[in-house]
């Protein structure tokens, strides 16, 4: 496969096509310092078999701009952060992988959060933001201040130091941080750029001052240390770059001695980005790459939505790409080159593309999780299964995320496990609804991967349509038992909730409910969101009815940004500040914001207000078998990633 054959950038020589880009993890010291979580999550990586681990962004000038884009971000501005740069480049060499750094000079308009020293001044508005020009994010619209030009010398200088002490404690290469809107992003940008000294107005005078960060690095590294560039081709921002120039740009660093480019989408303000959202196509950003190909020779690098094996090795025997780079498929399964390799591409753990990873690090502002992978992030604490000390009967009961999870970790520990389910297939009831809407088919894989695994363990029994009673579970005299019987929905207690108009979301995602053609959807949550645009695509007019000021604040905001746009384009409505308080006549009566209260007449009223427990077994069993866990939307109603954490976390410890 192409995948496998050894490929070049500049001088370093990689033995596959795999490239893992920096990504944000949050599992850095409080002050920016490398910690022992934060290496073996890099050597995890660089266990599974990626040729090159590219390390997160490191801010390298907080003595100019003291702000940054997430709390716990690294830094490699002072000799005191290299003890613990030389222990990561070290573990990872020594699990297999060649090792980047990516190096930040600011974060500009991205900045989120307040200076580093002292702490605890977040909202502090007289911390102005750096940026080119005084263009205020789209987003955030914080107050900005123009970089001078004696900062920008300075942030020269700094990148110089910081390069050469990173070729000094042994990484292969280093990546400028030149993409999303970023410092040196927003010099580039025709947008944020409205500078009228030497670094601004036309495209050589945005580029200037990436030119003298390269000039500076390669000053300190010397001519054969690879670097790479990652930029956005295209920035999808009305007066921002675009393809064009993102080519003629391409050319530019090629001229300017860089070894190769990471291919990147959008900034601040796009629609488009590169963590693509499963609403986007697979390989969303390929044409950028196929386009850079027409211009240059150096390697290009191309991330977004490549986990598919098959996509990927088509990718690169096509020549529209010279190494895939896999960031979220290689936090799902870090595996992911190892079972590629070894043909087992089944068993692979496919990135779902749902973004809980981005929303936990950036919007949570916690230490990176998988929705998929529950030890993304707590590979020290969670990352190796070991055999039980004593071999137990385990049964469990429900086959989504969480019962498939507590099966799959028990098995692996040796335990004798017995996996129940009502339905005729894997993944219970709601897994099975959630996949239904658009774009939500991705969930299958969750599905596929479970079925695959089963079938490589005989010490798991699976018994499918088979809704067992509290004393068949009984009479299995088991050790354990495990109660993942999920959620159902939450029905609101008003007058005439009960009328033959009204129906549960679970019942309109099953074709259990007739619906009309005028829909009034109760509660604007992602269940709400997703259910209206699953009738908004078949060409029913729906309105969404919301308590909250906002629908959708369950959702990350790029997979938001993207239902949205589809909801929009349907024309569906959307009441905030608004509560159903009766059903009458089939007709929904809901009191808005302003007290007023309103009738919206509908053909059919659907309700999606939440959900609760499902647990009624557990209850029947409780003191009546040795040990009995409810795990799951059984426990609580969550998110996917919750039920597979609950899943793996009781059964590692069985």
């Amino acid at each position: 496969m192409k995948l496998f054959e050894p490929g070049l950038i500049g001088t370093m020589e990689l033995k596959n096509r795999i490239v893992m880009p920096p990504m944000c993890t949050r599992l850095c010291g409080l002050w920016g310092e490398v910690t022992d979580n934060l290496i073996e999550w890099y050597v995890r990586r660089a266990r599974g078999g990626a040729a090159l681990v590219v390390v997160e962004v490191a801010h390298i000038a907080t003595a100019v701009e003291p702000l940054r884009y997430t709390t716990r971000m690294l830094r490699a501005d002072d000799d005191s952060y290299f003890p613990g740069l030389f222990q990561l480049a070290e573990a990872v060499h020594d699990a297999g992988a060649k090792i980047g750094l990516q190096l930040q000079v600011g974060t500009g308009i991205r900045a989120a959060s307040g200076p580093w020293a002292p702490l605890g001044r977040e909202y502090i508005d007289e911390n102005a933001q750096v940026a080119a020009s005084v263009v205020p994010s789209p987003v955030m619209g914080r107050r900005v201040r123009e970089l001078t030009i004696d900062e920008i010398g300075k942030m020269v200088e700094l990148v110089g130091h910081a390069a050469r002490r990173v070729k000094q404690v042994g990484f292969d290469a280093i990546e400028i941080n030149a993409h999303a809107g970023y410092l040196l992003a927003e010099f580039m940008s025709p947008y944020f750029n409205k500078r009228v000294d030497q670094y601004g107005g036309s495209l050589d005078g945005r580029l200037r001052f990436l030119f003298e960060i390269i000039d500076s690095v390669r000053e300190n590294v010397g001519p054969g240390f690879p670097l790479i560039v990652k930029y956005a081709i295209e920035e999808g921002i009305e007066g921002g770059r675009d393809i064009k120039e993102g080519k003629i740009i391409a050319e530019c660093l090629q001229r300017r001695g860089i070894n190769a480019i990471s291919v990147s989408i959008g900034t601040v303000g796009a629609k488009l980005g590169a963590i693509a959202p499963m609403y986007f196509p697979e390989g969303h950003m390929l044409p950028l790459a196929e386009a850079l190909k027409e211009v240059v020779q150096i390697p290009v690098i191309l991330s977004g939505r490549v986990g598919n094996p098959v996509l990927a090795e088509r990718v690169l025997k096509e020549g529209k790409a010279d190494f895939i780079g896999l960031g979220r498929p290689l936090i799902a399964d870090p595996d992911w080159v190892k079972k590629v390799a070894e043909g087992r591409v089944k068993q692979i753990r496919l990135c779902i593309a749902c973004n809980d990873c981005s929303k936990v690090t950036i919007l949570d502002k916690g230490p990176l999780r998988c929705t998929v992978n529950a030890t993304a992030g707590r590979e020290r604490e969670y990352g190796m299964i070991m055999p039980a000390k004593r071999v137990k009967k385990v049964v469990v009961i429900g086959a989504g995320p969480a019962g498939m999870e507590a099966t799959r970790v028990a098995a692996l520990r040796g335990h004798q496990v017995t996996l129940y389910e009502r339905t005729n297939e894997l993944g219970g009831g709601q897994l099975r609804l959630a996949s239904t809407p658009p774009h939500k088919e991705v969930l299958k894989y969750i599905v596929d991967y479970y079925s695959e695994i089963f079938k490589q363990l005989n010490n798991v029994k699976v018994k499918l349509g088979e809704d067992v009673t509290a004393q068949e579970i009984l009479d299995e005299k088991s050790d354990t038992v495990i109660i993942a019987t999920g959620a159902e929905p939450l029905i609101p207690n008003i007058p005439g909730i009960d009328h033959t108009r009204v129906a549960p979301a679970f019942d309109v995602l099953a074709a259990k409910a007739k619906v009309g053609e005028i829909v009034a959807v109760i509660g604007g949550g992602s269940v709400g969101c997703e259910t209206a645009n699953f009738l908004a695509k078949q060409g029913k007019k729906v309105t969404i009815i919301e308590m909250l000021d906002a629908v959708a604040t369950d959702m990350e905001n790029r997979v938001w940004a993207a239902l949205s746009d589809e909801l929009s384009k349907s024309k569906v409505k959307m009441i905030t500040g608004a509560k159903l308080i009766a059903v009458s006549n089939g007709v929904a009566l809901i009191i808005d914001k302003e007290g007023h209260e309103i009738s919206l007449n509908s053909e059919t009223i659907i309700l999606a207000c939440g959900r609760k427990t499902a647990n009624a077994l557990a209850k029947e069993l409780a003191g009546k078998v040795k040990e009995l866990y409810t795990i799951g939307d059984a426990k609580q109603p969550r998110t996917i990633r919750n039920a597979i954490s609950d899943g793996y976390t009781l059964a590692y410890h069985l």
